[in-house]
C-alpha cells in the first residue's frame, strides 16, 4: 500500500546517527546500547514495512499524517502492543506519551502513558526512543534503526527501532509514531528490566 514517493527508499531519506547526539549519548551510555541506521530494503522485520505502508497510506501526499488520521485499531493486533505514539513540542523541547504499548510496558518494566519526558525517572531505555527525534525534524522522513546493547551479562543483538513523523499542519513535526521490533530479545530485555524499571 505504499506509495511510489515512499520516504525511506530515497539516499536522502537514510538516517544517520554519526556525529548525531544520538551517537554521542548511545557511545557513552552505562548500558552500552549502539544504534545503526537499516535502509527499508535491508530490514527484514514484515511489521515494520506494515506500520511504514500504513504511515503512507494516511499521509496522502503531505509531509507527514496527524495523530487523527491514524486509528491503530486498523493495524494488525500483534503490532499494537510494540507501538509507542508521542506527541512532540520544541518551545521547550519536551515529549509526551500519548500511547504506550502493552508490550512496550512489560518489557521496561515501566507504564508511560500520558507522561512527559520530565517526569519519566530514571530516563534509562526511554532515551532509545527519544534521542533520534531532533534528527527526524530535519528530514521529517521515517528512519529505523538497528540496536545493540551489552550490559549486566545481557546481549541483545537484533532489536530494531521504527519511528516516523506525525504533523498536524503537513509541513512540521508535532509527534512521532513508534514501532519496537525485539526480535529474539524479548526475554533478554525483560531480564535486563526486571528489577529495575528504564
Amino acid at each position: 500500500m505504499g506509495t511510489a514517493d515512499n520516504r525511506l527508499t530515497g539516499e536522502s531519506a537514510e538516517p544517520s546517527c554519526k556525529g548525531s547526539v544520538f551517537e554521542v549519548f548511545m557511545t557513552k551510555t552505562s548500558r552500552g546500547w549502539r544504534c545503526s541506521p537499516v535502509p527499508l530494503s535491508a530490514c527484514r522485520w514484515a511489521d515494520i514495512q506494515t506500520v511504514n505502508d500504513y504511515w503512507e497510506e494516511k499521509r496522502t501526499g503531505r509531509v507527514a499524517p496527524s495523530w487523527k488520521d491514524l486509528n491503530l485499531m486498523d493495524l494488525p493486533s500483534k503490532i499494537i502492543p510494540r507501538i509507542m505514539v508521542a506527541d512532540v513540542f520544541s518551545d521547550p523541547y519536551d515529549l509526551r506519551v500519548r500511547f504506550w504499548g502493552t508490550l512496550l510496558a512489560t518489557a521496561y518494566n515501566r507504564e508511560i502513558t500520558n507522561k512527559h519526558l520530565a517526569e519519566i525517572k530514571p530516563q534509562g531505555c526511554f532515551l532509545v526512543f527519544v534521542e533520534p527525534v531532533e534528527e527526524m525534524r530535519k528530514t521529517m522522513a521515517p528512519h529505523i534503526l538497528s540496536l545493540e546493547c551489552e550490559a549486566e551479562h545481557h546481549t541483545i543483538n537484533d532489536m530494531t527501532l521504527f519511528q516516523a513523523p506525525l504533523s498536524d499542519d503537513g509541513e512540521t513535526m508535532n509527534g512521532i509514531l513508534t514501532l519496537m521490533d525485539f526480535g529474539g530479545s524479548l526475554k533478554a530485555v525483560k531480564d535486563l528490566h526486571k528489577n529495575r524499571p528504564g
